[in-house]
């Protein structure tokens, strides 16, 4: 990534005093790959949504086009659950099921508008005889018609914002207010599979006892990162991330992340008035007495029952002289089922300094998997009902942790190479 923050100690400058229980920080936005790094992803089509009732018709797609696919990506999904609530005559049981999933209160007008806000993005990609091709509602208002058409073209590697980046305008609403923004979104791909990415980020620096902080956060990132403040940064390690209700640190002092507030255009964070208690602990004991499920912490009960044998596995189950190896994983998860054979050789490799356990989210038949990939390391069904995993925050397969001797998690989200390297160089 460029070094653009040279500037930046003088620029979008917040300085807070924590005297109060709660404060919030506004961040910026900045244009390009920002903490998370490159990244890029899919989504399902919008006709295969279980939301897609909430999902606005576009008209005028290409008629000459083959192989159309329509795609929605959700900006802010409370607001469009809930202007959709308030939007229909009748509620259907799915939608009903979405409000009590999310928590929502109808009757906040706080956090949420009735007025139906553009806070998501129709997409349509479809093929010709020149090739395929894209079209982004860049305006927001449901019609193909007068947007550009542009070429999808193979999965872009560079880090930089594209030269013709394609803005796109959406809403939010905010002490009362609409406010309108835009970003940008690029699309690509790969294997005829499209991916999308949006290469900017929010940024701001945070002024405490002396010291500089970066608050910064990827656009449709998961978490937040803190960090000192550098004249620049690249891509940040995995364990610096900070999801909301977790920690982190402001020189010798912890803080909570309590929420994200429009994908990042605002972070809440509560300080010591209101986690006296936590703060000592956390300070006294280095974190590694309080339990949260992120890299320095102490890793959060985690048990069930063993498919291979019947046993139930806990945490205190495991020989203190070992790591632990949790591995969040799902039947269906292409990157997961490759990887599989390759932690099974590290697991049997290793097994007296490491102990594998995976968490598998079962879609299809586990034991035909098992079987395949000749799996011998504790596997517990995530759906089972004596399963214990509530504190771990999985938002993705495959998500994994690294525990070390006293159950204190060391990384997050390693793949096999990762943590075999992880073995060799910190273990051998």
């Amino acid at each position: 990534m460029k070094k653009i923050f040279l500037l930046l100690y003088t620029i979008f400058s917040v300085t807070l005093l924590f005297s109060q229980e709660k404060a919030v920080i506004e961040l910026q936005k900045m244009d390009g790959y920002g903490p998370h790094g490159k990244t890029s992803f899919g989504i399902g089509e919008k006709h295969d949504s279980k939301r897609k009732e909430l999902y606005p018709a576009v008209k005028n797609i290409p008629e000459n086009w083959n192989d159309v696919r329509e795609y929605y990506y959700e900006l802010n999904p409370k607001q469009l659950i809930y202007q959709s609530v308030h939007r229909l005559d009748t509620m259907s049981s799915s939608l009903a099921k979405l409000l009590e999933t999310e928590e929502m209160d109808l009757k906040d007008s706080v956090n949420y508008t009735e007025e139906p806000l553009a806070c998501g993005i129709n997409i349509v990609v479809g093929r010709d005889s020149l090739g395929m091709h894209y079209i982004i509602d860049r305006n927001q208002n449901n019609d193909f018609g007068d947007d550009v058409v542009r070429s999808l073209v193979g999965r872009n590697t560079s880090s930089s914002v594209p030269n013709n980046p394609d803005y796109v305008f959406y809403q939010y609403w905010y002490e009362g207010k609409v406010h309108n923004d835009t970003l940008i979104i690029s699309l690509s791909e790969i294997n005829n599979n499209v991916f999308f990415s949006f290469p900017q980020f929010y940024l701001s620096t945070l002024k405490y006892q002396d010291n500089t902080y970066y608050f910064c956060k990827n656009i449709m990132g998961r978490g937040a990162f803190v960090v000192p403040a550098i004249p620049y940064f690249s891509a940040l390690p995995p364990e610096r991330r900070v999801l909301e209700g977790q920690y982190f640190n402001l020189g010798e002092d912890t803080f909570k992340l309590s929420r994200i507030l429009y994908d990042g255009k605002f972070i809440e964070i509560e300080g010591a008035a209101i986690l006296t208690d936590t703060i000592k602990t956390v300070k006294e004991n280095r974190n590694i007495h309080q339990a949260s499920d992120q890299a320095g912490f102490l890793a959060p009960a985690l048990s069930g029952r063993d498919v291979l044998n019947g046993d139930l596995w806990t945490l205190d189950s495991v020989d203190k002289d070992k790591l632990i190896f949790i591995y969040f994983w799902s039947t269906t998860c292409g990157p997961c089922l490759q990887d599989l054979p390759n932690l099974t050789r590290i697991a049997n490799k290793y097994n007296d300094k490491v102990e594998f356990v995976g968490i598998c989210d079962v879609r299809t038949d586990l034991n035909t998997v098992l079987n395949k990939h000749n799996i011998n390391w504790p596997m517990i069904k995530l759906q089972d009902a004596e399963t214990e995993v509530n504190k771990y925050n999985i938002y993705k397969y495959p998500s994994s942790y690294l525990l070390n001797s006293e159950r204190v998690i060391q990384r997050v989200d390693m793949r096999s190479a990762q943590l075999e390297e992880f073995i060799i160089e910190n273990i051998l």
